[in-house]
């Protein structure tokens, strides 16, 4: 049985036992299998929400990212934050402020001398 057709299954049974709780049907067992189907919709609604937070299942093991062109980063769209990549556990981008964010890879600049990078 799919996902959707289950909450279909679980809202029409809820609907049910409340018209007939409320045309005064049914009596305390009613009132039970209505507490039973509503927390049962209550549970599957609150799993689903916290479906996507789920860890997902490494493409490869963790490897160094090492580039010779500059840093690598990921930077979010939204905000600015930037992200500096040194080890990699799989092929998806993180998530800021509720999107993907960007790769890019930063060219590196050399100290400057009288920089605090450039001083001993």
């Amino acid at each position: 049985m799919s996902r959707r057709s289950t909450s279909r299954l679980l809202y029409g049974g809820a609907a049910v036992c409340l018209a007939l709780d409320v045309l005064g049907v049914a009596d305390w067992g009613g009132r039970a299998a209505l507490a039973i189907v509503l927390g049962t919709v209550c549970l599957r609604l609150g799993l689903g929400m916290m479906a996507p937070l789920r860890v997902g299942e490494k493409s490869h093991p963790p490897v160094d990212v090492i580039s010779e062109a500059g840093i690598p980063v990921y930077t979010c769209a939204g905000c600015g934050t930037q992200v500096i990549l040194l080890r990699k556990g799989n092929d998806r981008p993180p998530r800021h402020c509720g999107e993907a964010m960007r790769f890019d890879v930063v060219p590196e600049e050399p100290a400057l001398p009288g920089s605090a990078q450039g001083q001993a």
